[in-house]
């Protein structure tokens, strides 16, 4: 595969690292805050918290509570889930969530967006140990990157959540945190290989001792892939991968700890053309991606009250498209996220707390293309507080926020949540807020488009639900309703340039259950109907499903020696961009694993079980049935 190597190799030696500089700062910050413990237990407080019991959420609310006493609608996905089924990339663990959906291009590495409730993928907001990820472009988030390996656990926070979290936030929140290590040391190496020339390799390792605990992992993945066009004679597009992640903690005595994280991606991956009537074949075209991310937070007890955190954190990213035959297709994005937080909970008495914070964000763009180029920064500075409280069998919040960007000005949000306990094995939990979008740098500025006088997408959204809990707590059905009106949507006027014209709506009911059949079988079902149009045109909302439905099972034989998974995910009734319709699809996945012994565990995969033809995105092709077989050694 053909490199234009000389114009990205310039490029980033001419561009000194914030990463250098930010780990100055951070050695600095370490020093200051170093200090020795005067006796309180901390209680951890913000979303990147790595280790949390699986009846806990921390996104809900910022601060660790039980799931049954949130308002909002919270999905959990836990490492041992993550290891059971085995998939490359995380957004193959999302496909089962309620409400979520997921859209990838085509094969292996290509872009993947994901829809939360009806809102655009720009609005879902995700972070990783608690640093904002989306892109300073283009406001996305690209999934198609995002290995499994190393992360210890999954929230996903469904509704209008702009309160808590600013912009970006309107449709949910998508929080990932990486693992943290323990007092025993883990080991751990998979190699995977399969259809399409596949190879995967990852390996781990944690542990800790007296006050110092870390986590390290990385992982390799190489596969021919599939075209994006199809056909016999089309050339695949393949992608290549390498990624590391490492997390370093220290207790500061009983009353404090100071993490830090770090993450690396490099990725190639080649790509085909867009003509007038979709993709076609391009033998040359590829895209590399570069990522980093490095963040500090230190959390301490200064009194048996009131906890403080501080946290630090700056992701740069550098995607290059080209294609050496064809010079008007060369692009090239630099983007730096930079963000300073910290956030203070107070404990009114045992039933009240406050959780206030301040928030100081700063995203940057250097855009070179074979059209246009430019180079633009802004700014977010940000105050929120949130109460707490617990009346009898009735948890309450409400909070505030107040969000002053630098170029389209203020923004106010607010959000209130109910979750009432009405019997034994009754609960109603509902929530409501406003949320808001800040446009992105390439809406604000890219030549030609860019309007620096947007205002911010706006959106308020409600839900109400009630979970149902049966057979001594191994049965739980859950079904809510939720709406979301969206505003002042960026959309183009006819000389294309960025205004705020459109208006859309999102209605849904999502229903879940969860059945603990025996010790050793696990079933879920889930169902999620979601109506969305698009005022300005009537239209359904394109790539969002109006029914999906999906099912998992999960089943631990032969004395917890043999694993089995399996889910199916059917998908009906979608369109694309202007209204073309979308085949329905049914997707079945499997996987077994046997451990041989203590150590040794070999395993099997199966994707697409049953080769269904579908598109995600009209005129791109998706893989066909795919196998791959994996040995895992354990220390």
């Amino acid at each position: 595969m053909i490199r234009s190597a000389s114009t990205r190799s310039e490029k980033t030696c001419a561009r000194p690292s914030r990463v250098a500089g930010f780990l100055t700062f951070l050695l600095c910050t370490i020093c200051l805050f170093a200090v020795p413990a005067t006796g309180q237990t901390v209680a951890s407080t913000d979303d990147d918290l790595p280790v949390v019991e699986d009846q806990l959420t921390v996104s809900a609310h910022r601060v660790p509570l039980p799931l049954g006493t949130v308002g909002s609608r919270v999905s959990v996905i836990t490492r041992d889930e993550i290891e059971r089924r085995k998939y490359a990339t995380l957004a193959e663990l999302l496909r089962t969530v309620p409400g979520v959906t997921v859209v990838r291009n085509a094969g292996p590495g290509t872009q993947t967006s994901v829809f939360l409730r009806g809102a655009a993928s720009a609005n879902t907001l995700v972070l990783i140990d608690g640093l904002r990820v989306n892109s300073s472009t283009s406001g996305t988030f690209d999934f198609g990157d995002l290995s499994t390996t190393n992360i210890e656990r999954i929230e996903i926070l469904r509704g209008p959540q702009s309160t808590l979290y600013g912009s970006e936030a309107t449709g949910g929140v998508i929080s990932i945190v990486t693992r943290r290590g323990g007092t025993e040391r883990e080991a751990r190496i998979r190699a995977e290989a399969g259809s399409d020339a596949w190879q995967r390799f990852d390996a781990s390792l944690s542990g800790g001792q007296g006050v110092f605990d870390y986590s390290v992992a990385g992982s390799f993945l190489d596969t021919d892939g599939i075209s994006a066009v199809g056909g016999i004679d089309a050339e695949a597009d393949s992608h290549r991968r390498s990624d590391a992640s490492v997390r370093l903690g220290w207790k500061l005595g009983e009353a404090g700890r100071l993490d830090v994280t770090g993450r690396w991606l490099d990725s190639d991956l080649d790509i085909d053309g867009f003509g007038f009537f979709g993709p076609v074949d391009d033998p040359n075209a590829f895209q590399e991606r570069d990522v980093t991310q490095a963040g500090a937070s230190l959390e301490y007890a200064f009194a048996p009250r009131w906890t403080q955190r501080f946290s630090v954190g700056v992701v740069e990213e550098e995607l290059l498209s080209d294609d050496p035959d064809n010079p008007f297709t060369f692009f090239l994005a630099d983007t730096t996220t930079t963000r300073a937080m910290t956030q203070s909970e107070f404990e009114i008495d045992q039933n009240h707390s406050l959780v206030g914070g301040y928030v100081l964000e700063e995203r940057e763009a250097e855009i070179d293309g074979a059209f246009s180029s430019f180079d633009a920064d802004t700014q977010i500075e940000s105050l929120y507080l949130q109460w707490l409280g617990r009346f009898d069998d009735v948890d309450l919040s409400l909070a505030v926020r107040s969000d002053s960007h630098d170029d389209f000005g203020d923004e106010t949000t607010y959000r209130g949540t109910l979750s009432w306990l009405v019997a034994t094995g009754a609960r109603l939990h509902a929530s409501a807020g406003s949320s808001f979008r800040a446009p992105s740098l390439n809406e604000l500025f890219f030549p030609g488009f860019g309007n620096p006088d947007l205002d911010a997408e706006t959106s308020f959204g409600w839900d109400l639900g009630i979970e149902l809990i049966y057979l001594d707590d191994r049965l739980h059905v859950d079904v809510t309703y939720f709406a979301v009106d969206f505003t002042d949507l960026i959309g183009f006027d006819s000389s294309f340039q960025a205004i705020n014209i459109d208006e859309a709506e999102s209605r849904g009911i999502e229903l879940m259950v969860d059945y603990d059949a025996t010790e050793t079988l696990d079933l879920q079902f889930s169902h999620t109907w979601n109506e969305t149009e698009d005022l300005s045109t009537g239209l359904q909302l394109a790539r969002r499903p109006e029914h999906k439905t999906t099912f998992a099972a999960r089943w631990d034989a032969l004395d917890d020696r043999l694993f089995v998974t399996g889910t199916v995910v059917l998908i009906r009734d979608r369109v694309d961009t202007g209204g073309a319709d979308l085949d329905d699809y049914e997707r079945v996945d499997a996987t077994l694993e046997y451990r041989l012994t203590t150590i040794v565990a070999p395993y099997v995969r199966i994707e697409n079980l049953f080769d269904q033809e579908y598109e995600e995105v009209n005129g791109f092709n998706t893989p066909g049935f795919r196998a791959y077989g994996g040995l895992e050694l354990s220390f």
